[in-house]
Protein backbone atom coordinates (compact mmCIF):
# COMPACT_ATOMS: atom_id res chain seq x y z
CA UNK A 1 0.00 0.00 0.00
CA UNK A 2 1.17 3.35 -0.73
CA UNK A 3 0.32 5.80 1.79
CA UNK A 4 -1.41 8.89 -0.33
CA UNK A 5 -1.68 10.95 2.76
CA UNK A 6 2.08 11.00 3.44
CA UNK A 7 3.65 11.25 0.16
CA UNK A 8 5.56 14.35 -0.56
CA UNK A 9 6.50 16.15 -3.27
CA UNK A 10 9.47 14.84 -4.07
CA UNK A 11 7.57 11.25 -5.67
CA UNK A 12 8.92 9.20 -2.57
CA UNK A 13 6.62 7.42 -0.67
CA UNK A 14 5.78 5.35 2.42
CA UNK A 15 5.07 1.95 1.17
CA UNK A 16 2.92 -0.19 4.13
CA UNK A 17 1.26 -3.69 4.01
CA UNK A 18 -1.98 -4.41 5.15
CA UNK A 19 -1.32 -5.74 8.33
CA UNK A 20 1.08 -2.71 9.26
CA UNK A 21 -2.36 -0.39 8.31
CA UNK A 22 -4.58 -3.00 10.82
CA UNK A 23 -1.95 -3.04 13.47
CA UNK A 24 -1.57 1.11 13.91
CA UNK A 25 -5.34 1.24 14.35
CA UNK A 26 -6.36 3.49 17.35
CA UNK A 27 -9.11 1.78 19.87
CA UNK A 28 -11.84 2.28 18.39
CA UNK A 29 -10.48 4.75 15.80
CA UNK A 30 -10.72 2.50 12.26
CA UNK A 31 -10.69 4.59 9.09
CA UNK A 32 -8.96 4.35 5.93
CA UNK A 33 -9.54 3.98 2.16
CA UNK A 34 -8.19 1.41 -0.24
CA UNK A 35 -7.65 2.89 -3.59
CA UNK A 36 -7.38 0.30 -6.77
CA UNK A 37 -7.53 0.19 -10.15
CA UNK A 38 -9.57 -2.93 -11.72
CA UNK A 39 -8.31 -6.04 -10.38
CA UNK A 40 -5.85 -4.85 -8.46
CA UNK A 41 -7.35 -6.73 -5.25
CA UNK A 42 -9.89 -4.23 -3.52
CA UNK A 43 -12.32 -7.14 -3.55
CA UNK A 44 -9.81 -9.72 -1.45
CA UNK A 45 -8.04 -7.26 0.68
CA UNK A 46 -11.92 -6.13 1.74
CA UNK A 47 -12.11 -10.59 2.33
CA UNK A 48 -9.28 -10.19 4.12
CA UNK A 49 -10.10 -7.37 6.43
CA UNK A 50 -13.29 -9.14 7.39
CA UNK A 51 -11.21 -12.30 8.38
CA UNK A 52 -8.42 -10.07 10.08
CA UNK A 53 -10.38 -7.86 12.35
CA UNK A 54 -13.11 -11.32 13.00
CA UNK A 55 -9.91 -12.35 14.84
CA UNK A 56 -8.95 -9.38 16.90
CA UNK A 57 -12.31 -9.49 18.44
CA UNK A 58 -14.34 -7.38 16.22
CA UNK A 59 -17.48 -7.35 14.50
CA UNK A 60 -16.53 -6.53 10.91
CA UNK A 61 -19.82 -6.28 8.51
CA UNK A 62 -19.51 -6.77 4.67
CA UNK A 63 -21.00 -4.71 2.00
CA UNK A 64 -20.74 -3.82 -1.53
CA UNK A 65 -20.69 -0.54 -2.86
CA UNK A 66 -23.80 -1.83 -5.11
CA UNK A 67 -26.01 -2.72 -2.09
CA UNK A 68 -26.15 1.31 -1.21
CA UNK A 69 -29.28 2.89 -3.16
CA UNK A 70 -30.59 6.17 -3.14
CA UNK A 71 -31.69 6.38 0.18
CA UNK A 72 -28.69 7.35 2.77
CA UNK A 73 -30.78 7.56 5.37
CA UNK A 74 -29.06 6.85 8.70
CA UNK A 75 -31.99 4.91 9.43
CA UNK A 76 -31.65 2.94 5.82
CA UNK A 77 -28.20 2.44 6.38
CA UNK A 78 -28.36 1.34 9.66
CA UNK A 79 -31.15 -1.30 8.10
CA UNK A 80 -29.06 -2.43 5.11
CA UNK A 81 -26.23 -2.96 8.00
CA UNK A 82 -28.46 -5.15 10.24
CA UNK A 83 -29.30 -7.29 6.84
CA UNK A 84 -25.98 -8.16 6.08
CA UNK A 85 -25.12 -9.17 9.63
CA UNK A 86 -28.29 -11.32 9.39
CA UNK A 87 -26.52 -12.80 6.15
CA UNK A 88 -23.02 -12.87 7.47
CA UNK A 89 -23.18 -14.21 10.88
CA UNK A 90 -24.04 -17.35 12.16
CA UNK A 91 -24.77 -15.78 15.80
CA UNK A 92 -27.30 -13.11 15.45
CA UNK A 93 -27.24 -10.14 16.89
CA UNK A 94 -28.51 -6.35 16.69
CA UNK A 95 -25.95 -3.11 16.49
CA UNK A 96 -27.47 -1.94 19.91
CA UNK A 97 -26.79 -5.44 21.09
CA UNK A 98 -22.67 -4.57 21.04
CA UNK A 99 -20.73 -1.57 21.99
CA UNK A 100 -20.52 -0.13 18.28
CA UNK A 101 -16.79 0.92 19.29
CA UNK A 102 -16.31 -2.88 18.39
CA UNK A 103 -18.16 -2.99 15.09
CA UNK A 104 -16.58 -2.34 11.69
CA UNK A 105 -18.33 -1.69 8.38
CA UNK A 106 -16.02 -2.74 5.14
CA UNK A 107 -17.80 -1.28 2.23
CA UNK A 108 -16.07 -2.81 -1.28
CA UNK A 109 -16.48 -0.70 -3.88
CA UNK A 110 -17.37 2.63 -2.65
CA UNK A 111 -17.19 4.50 -5.79
CA UNK A 112 -20.71 2.38 -6.84
CA UNK A 113 -22.67 3.88 -4.03
CA UNK A 114 -25.49 5.92 -4.29
CA UNK A 115 -25.48 4.97 -8.56
CA UNK A 116 -21.81 6.42 -8.23
CA UNK A 117 -23.13 9.63 -7.42
CA UNK A 118 -20.47 11.36 -5.90
CA UNK A 119 -22.15 14.68 -4.85
CA UNK A 120 -23.85 12.61 -1.94
CA UNK A 121 -20.46 11.11 -0.80
CA UNK A 122 -20.01 13.35 1.76
CA UNK A 123 -23.19 12.96 3.30
CA UNK A 124 -23.26 9.10 3.07
CA UNK A 125 -20.63 8.95 5.22
CA UNK A 126 -21.69 11.20 7.76
CA UNK A 127 -24.46 8.88 8.14
CA UNK A 128 -22.56 5.91 7.92
CA UNK A 129 -20.17 7.41 10.86
CA UNK A 130 -23.34 7.72 12.49
CA UNK A 131 -24.50 4.63 12.78
CA UNK A 132 -20.96 3.25 13.07
CA UNK A 133 -18.06 4.56 13.81
CA UNK A 134 -15.22 2.18 11.98
CA UNK A 135 -15.04 2.30 8.41
CA UNK A 136 -12.98 0.62 5.95
CA UNK A 137 -13.65 1.83 2.06
CA UNK A 138 -12.50 0.39 -0.52
CA UNK A 139 -12.54 2.05 -4.58
CA UNK A 140 -10.91 2.75 -7.62
CA UNK A 141 -8.48 4.89 -8.08
CA UNK A 142 -10.56 7.87 -9.54
CA UNK A 143 -13.10 8.25 -6.62
CA UNK A 144 -11.07 10.84 -5.06
CA UNK A 145 -11.24 13.22 -8.18
CA UNK A 146 -15.03 12.01 -8.66
CA UNK A 147 -16.39 13.97 -5.87
CA UNK A 148 -17.29 17.39 -7.46
CA UNK A 149 -18.81 19.23 -4.67
CA UNK A 150 -15.58 19.74 -3.36
CA UNK A 151 -16.39 18.51 -0.29
CA UNK A 152 -14.28 15.34 1.08
CA UNK A 153 -15.90 12.14 2.45
CA UNK A 154 -12.37 11.23 3.47
CA UNK A 155 -11.44 13.68 5.20
CA UNK A 156 -10.75 11.77 8.31
CA UNK A 157 -9.11 8.72 6.56
CA UNK A 158 -6.06 7.29 5.85
CA UNK A 159 -5.49 7.01 2.59
CA UNK A 160 -3.57 4.49 0.54
CA UNK A 161 -2.98 3.16 -2.68
CA UNK A 162 -2.81 -0.54 -3.87
CA UNK A 163 0.93 -1.07 -5.29
CA UNK A 164 0.55 -3.64 -7.84
CA UNK A 165 2.96 -6.30 -8.27
CA UNK A 166 5.98 -5.80 -11.14
CA UNK A 167 6.53 -8.41 -12.99
CA UNK A 168 9.21 -10.32 -10.83
CA UNK A 169 6.80 -10.48 -8.15
CA UNK A 170 4.09 -11.18 -10.33
CA UNK A 171 5.36 -14.50 -11.96
CA UNK A 172 6.47 -15.53 -8.36
CA UNK A 173 2.88 -15.46 -7.26
CA UNK A 174 1.91 -17.32 -9.80
CA UNK A 175 4.12 -19.63 -10.04
CA UNK A 176 3.94 -20.59 -6.24
CA UNK A 177 0.26 -20.54 -6.83
CA UNK A 178 0.27 -23.20 -9.23
CA UNK A 179 2.87 -24.91 -6.85
CA UNK A 180 0.63 -25.54 -4.39
CA UNK A 181 -0.16 -28.92 -3.46
CA UNK A 182 2.51 -30.26 -5.89
CA UNK A 183 4.98 -31.29 -3.40
CA UNK A 184 2.62 -33.36 -1.25
CA UNK A 185 1.53 -35.07 -4.21
CA UNK A 186 4.91 -35.99 -5.32
CA UNK A 187 5.89 -37.37 -1.67
CA UNK A 188 2.50 -39.06 -1.54
CA UNK A 189 3.27 -40.80 -4.62
CA UNK A 190 7.14 -41.79 -3.58
CA UNK A 191 5.86 -43.24 -0.33
CA UNK A 192 3.46 -45.94 -1.44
Amino acid sequence: MKDIDNSDKSNSFKVKNLDEITNTKDNGNVKFVLLGNDLAGKTANSKYLFGRYFELGFYPILINGLDIGGNIRSEAIQKLIEDKISEQCEKQFQLDDIEKIKAIVIIDDFHKANKGKSKFWPHLMNNIEEVIPNIIVTGNSLMPMENINKEDPFKDFGVYSILEFDPKFRYELVNKWNTIGIESRFIDQNHY
